[in-house]
């Protein structure tokens, strides 16, 4: 099984990723280490919460966290997590430590994304880039020929 992006670049131009296999992998509930548990207050929803799991796959170790079981980073076992919510409720920052240093990931909670920098506030899309307008005239003449017909 694979998987493979296509993006439409222009007119009737399309740029196509390589495939990329995709597996399958099954780890029993039970494999399945609990490394926090957090609840926090939203604006909105009221109570929201999550858990922070690591997972042995295929060798390697990997930080999950939330119902989506959102693939955060790859761990070692000696590693110490400590976590924050921002004042917004939109980041959870995740400090990974082990005895050759630290590193911060930011977990967008209402996206469940992950990158290196603390998310804006408010929704966030990871499409890039982003779709150019049509120019004004090349919009105006498509609505007249869908007139036409």
């Amino acid at each position: 099984m694979a998987i493979q992006a296509h993006w439409l670049v222009g007119p009737k131009r399309w740029i196509s990723s390589k495939p990329v296999a995709v597996k399958v992998v099954v780890v029993p509930l039970s494999e399945w280490n609990v490394i926090f548990e957090d609840r926090w207050a939203t604006e909105y929803n009221g109570w929201q919460s999550g858990t922070g799991y690591t997972v042995s796959i295929d060798g390697r170790l990997f930080l999950f966290f939330g119902s989506l079981m959102s693939r955060i980073a790859e761990v070692s076992p000696y590693d110490e997590f400590e976590r924050r919510f921002d004042k917004d409720k939109t980041n959870m920052e995740i400090t990974i430590k082990n005895p050759k240093g630290s590193r911060k990931l930011y977990y967008h909670l209402r996206q469940g994304l992950v990158r290196d920098k603390p998310w804006p506030v408010g929704p966030v899309s990871v499409l890039c880039p982003k779709p150019e307008p049509i120019p004004t005239e090349e919009l105006n003449a498509l609505r007249l020929k869908i007139k036409e017909k």
